[in-house]
């Protein structure tokens, strides 16, 4: 598979995903809109459903035109940027929520807690300050957010090949600000491993748990190790230089999330705690409906729309390659009969001879052949007119530009 075919894969990959995260994170918060682990849950599949979408986008902007590419990359880099880091301490704030929700209002874990939403809002702001109306650094911080830049070429021969134009390469590129490290420690270091220690903690140590609460635990601290071991897996064949893109890993961890913490949900709702349904069921039933119908009748008009998009770009710059083929043909052309002509009057032995009455008639001769060319004449060392085409008085061309070069060869 060649590398255009292989990002436009992903594209529609990373959409499909993105569709079904937006669908099942709906479906989730419909069905108990009061619980507070149902709104978690879909509150992380909703931002994965964003990261998803904005990875379909960047491959998108890498398959476009070169001169739209990196404007395209602009939105879905931002978006990126923005939920990346932000899912980490979802992931931790889910787990509680999932596995003990009371711990929520609780007022001795609550303050910690409350820092995890704080990491969630971080790197958003951060985005929204650096890079205002998508603009890079709009006001002047470049804390989180760097930009695109001009690394950003947009070549998709070369977006998935090697390991210089990744997609984890690519996003440290543009979150290069001066707080990435901060930024990255807590939420992919610090966070990862609370959300693993607190699974575990739930699955072999806590005594209170019921069974199906330890099952639960075993299952989100394998899906936490088996994403981070995803990740690390790609990233060091990416620093061997080999061919598997890191978006690709992005997207299975990804699904992983979103079948484990949504199963978790559905699993705790229907047979751990019963929860009771608020709301007239025809509403639930309608809502129920809607949250499957409108997403996907919103992907199928963005899918034909992008498309649409790209086809008449595709189309417009096939055009304007054809056009400038046929105009540097037709202009070479040109030249090419216009030096033949030149050379062929420069060596008549009418004109070797520099005598202003024998030039005159073969001047002529070319004017007249010649129609575009207002103007035949031969000039002398010094740059003044030996004989002209049209008949006016002898010009002195010595300070043009064109009859001093020609002197210096």
């Amino acid at each position: 598979m060649d590398a255009i075919n292989l990002g436009q894969t992903l594209q529609y990959t990373a959409y499909l995903l993105a569709l079904s995260e937006l669908i099942v994170g709906l479906y989730v918060l419909v069905l108990n809109l009061h619980h507070t682990s149902n709104r978690h849950v879909a509150a992380l599949l909703l931002m994965i459903s964003a990261n998803s979408f904005a990875i379909g986008a960047f491959a998108a902007a890498r398959s476009a035109a070169p001169l739209s590419s990196a404007a395209q990359a602009e939105f879905p880099a931002l978006l990126l940027a923005a939920s990346t880091p932000a899912i980490q301490p979802l992931l931790l704030l889910t787990s509680v929520s999932l596995l003990r929700p009371a711990w929520l209002q609780t007022s001795r874990v609550r303050w910690l807690l409350r820092l995890a939403y704080a990491l969630i809002l971080l790197p958003v702001v951060l985005t929204a300050a650096d890079a205002g109306g998508y603009t890079v650094a709009y006001f002047g911080t470049a804390w989180w957010y760097s930009g695109i830049g001009g690394g950003y070429t947009g070549d998709a021969s070369t977006a998935f090949s090697g390991s210089t134009l990744v997609l984890e390469q690519t996003f440290s590129s543009f979150t290069s600000g001066s707080y990435n490290q901060t930024v990255r420690l807590l939420t992919f270091g610090i966070s990862t491993t609370i959300t693993l220690l607190f699974c575990l903690y739930i699955a072999a140590f806590d005594r209170k748990a019921s069974r199906v609460t330890r099952g639960l635990a075993w299952m989100l601290a394998v899906a936490t190790v088996l994403a981070s071991g995803l990740l690390a897996g790609v990233s060091l064949v990416v620093l061997t230089r080999q061919t598997i893109p890191q978006s690709i890993a992005k997207l299975g961890t990804s699904a992983v999330f979103v079948l484990v913490y949504a199963y978790a949900a559905f699993r705790q709702m229907m047979f751990a705690e019963r929860r009771m349904q608020r709301g007239s069921l025809q509403v639930r039933l309608l809502a129920l409906n809607m949250v499957v119908v409108v997403p996907v009748l919103a992907g199928l008009t963005y899918f034909v729309i992008s498309q649409s998009r790209r086809l008449l770009e595709e189309d417009a710059s096939q055009n304007l390659r054809q056009t400038s083929h046929s105009l540097a043909s037709s202009t070479a052309l040109w030249l090419e009969l216009n030096t033949n002509a030149l050379t062929a009057l420069a060596s008549q032995p009418d004109i070797r001879s520099m005598d202003a009455d024998q030039h005159l008639p073969a001047l002529k001769a070319l004017a007249n052949a010649y129609p575009e060319m207002y103007l035949v004449s031969t000039t002398d060392r010094s740059g003044l007119n030996v004989a002209r085409s049209d008949g006016h008085p002898p010009s002195d061309f010595s300070g043009r530009l064109w009859f001093q070069r020609a002197m210096q060869g």
